[in-house]
This record gives C-alpha cells, sequence and structure tokens, in this order.
C-alpha cells in the first residue's frame, strides 16, 4: 500500500513538472521565475525519491502488516457475516451448473 501511495506521488509530480512546462514554453515570459518554479518540484521529486526509497517496507514488515489488516470471518458482526455470506453464495451463482462442482474442488470448498 504504502508503496502504491508512493508511485502515485512520484508521477504527481512528474506530471505537474511537464504540465508547468509545457505552460511557461507555450508562455516564455520571465525566465528565472518559471526556473525557480520548476527547481522546486525538481527538488520535491528527487527528495521524494530519496526518502520512498528508505521507506518502503522489507517483505517481512509487508507480510506482517497484511497480516495486522486481515479480518477473520469469525470476527465479524453476524450482520456482516450474513452480508458476506450472500455476496459469495451471489458469486457462486454466476459460476455455471456443469463447472461448479470443479470449481468448488479447486477452490476447496466442500
Amino acid at each position: 500500500m504504502e508503496r502504491f501511495l508512493f508511485e502515485i506521488r512520484v508521477q504527481e509530480l512528474r506530471d505537474r513538472i511537464v504540465e508547468i512546462q509545457n505552460y511557461r514554453i507555450a508562455q516564455i515570459a520571465d525566465g528565472r521565475k518559471f526556473q525557480s518554479q520548476i527547481n522546486k518540484f525538481v527538488f520535491a521529486l528527487n527528495q521524494l525519491l530519496r526518502r520512498g526509497a528508505r521507506n518502503l517496507l522489507t517483505p517481512q514488515e509487508q507480510a506482517l502488516f497484511d497480516k495486522q489488516q486481515h479480518v477473520g470471518f469469525d470476527e465479524l458482526s453476524e450482520g456482516e457475516k450474513v452480508k458476506l455470506q450472500g455476496e459469495i453464495d451471489s458469486m457462486w451463482g454466476q459460476i455455471p451448473a456443469h463447472l461448479q462442482e470443479k470449481a468448488r474442488r479447486l477452490a476447496g470448498v466442500n
């Protein structure tokens, strides 16, 4: 999740830099202001890239994080259990009848 957010932020900064460059190239006026703004965005992007590389989770940390985010079926309230079971039944119902037995066997469901 953290890596996804990091990549989105990097792409947003890169897109913004390109937008500013395109706009300013179309209306070249005060070159110093233009270069100052570009330098600020490039600096922010470089900082993010340096900092982001250190902040990515190791595989062990990611596995622990995923385990903490996992909610077991027995931890749900009765209403949530009924709703989830209804959604599961609906999904199984979308599988053609002649393939359901094979699908259940492959899924490990009796």
